[in-house]
């Protein structure tokens, strides 16, 4: 499971989240760095190992506890796992130099809800492949990176 990680972090839904900044917007911004601390800390736990910077798609398998929460409220959540993994220094950053595409999986239902994040990498443009060899390089310079 070297590009998988678990997050048993219960996250917030955008509903949730969006009655909470309503409320107090300092509540929220508290709530948004102790949920991302905590998938930070998660992240540090596990033995995921991927090039922080490289390119990925997500593959997002997420367990509910029961029908109550709709998926795409739930979906936000990605925000906060994201966030912990560039905080964790799993990936360099969240953008799209080094997230591609997230899908997400409602995989089921279990007592305890969690998610299982993949991170499959992506061959970025300029690397050629030769004899299963991977070469790259570099954009600003036009050359070979050894």
């Amino acid at each position: 499971m070297k590009n998988k990680i678990q997050i048993f972090t219960e996250l917030p839904s955008l509903n949730e989240y969006i009655d909470i900044e309503r409320k107090n917007k300092f509540a929220a911004s508290l709530i948004k760095k102790r949920k991302t601390a905590a998938v930070a800390a998660e992240i540090s736990t596990q033995k995921c190992i991927i090039d922080p910077h490289g390119l990925y798609d997500l593959k997002i398998e997420w367990y509910f506890k029961d029908k109550r929460k709709d998926p795409d409220n739930v979906y936000f959540a990605v925000k906060f796992i994201l966030d912990g993994a560039v905080n964790n220094g799993l990936l360099k950053n969240d953008g799209q130099k080094n997230i591609r595409n997230i899908l997400n999986i409602h995989a089921g239902f279990c007592s305890n809800p969690y998610c299982v994040v993949e991170f499959i990498p992506i061959q970025r443009p300029g690397y050629i492949s030769e004899k299963s060899e991977m070469r790259k390089f570099d954009y600003s310079t036009g050359k070979e990176i050894k």
